[in-house]
């Protein structure tokens, strides 16, 4: 029993340095990587969705504080031009306090929903 004595690099062989082939996966193990590719798949598909989704209802939340404001600014114009309406200066003051709460508490309460952090 004798050691070899290290191959200089001239007489290194191919089989010597490349590595043995790997063996074939088990079914077990092409079962969970196909099961792993799936759930990333179904993951982005819900990602794709998530964003879709959210872009379809920030515009229509943006929509619907537009117009909220919309009405309120219409409001406080014909109060301020009268024409037989009048409102009393109470009635505009918490139309436009509660206007500001409701339009900043629809906004904080989507944008969490919609945009959460991850």
């Amino acid at each position: 029993m004798g050691t070899q004595p290290p191959q200089s690099p001239d007489h290194l062989s191919i089989d010597s340095i490349v590595a043995p082939a790997l063996p074939k996966p088990s079914s077990l193990v092409r079962t969970f990587t196909e099961l792993e590719e799936h759930f990333y798949r179904v993951h982005a598909a819900g990602l794709a969705q998530d964003i879709q989704e959210s872009k379809k209802y920030a515009h229509r939340i943006f929509c619907l504080i537009s117009c909220w404001i919309g009405a309120v600014l219409l409001l406080l114009v014909a109060a301020g031009i009268g024409y037989n309406f009048a409102l009393p200066s109470s009635v505009l003051l918490s139309v436009i306090g509660s206007t500001t709460v409701n339009v900043l508490g629809i906004f904080y309460i989507v944008t969490h929903y919609l945009f959460p952090k991850r």
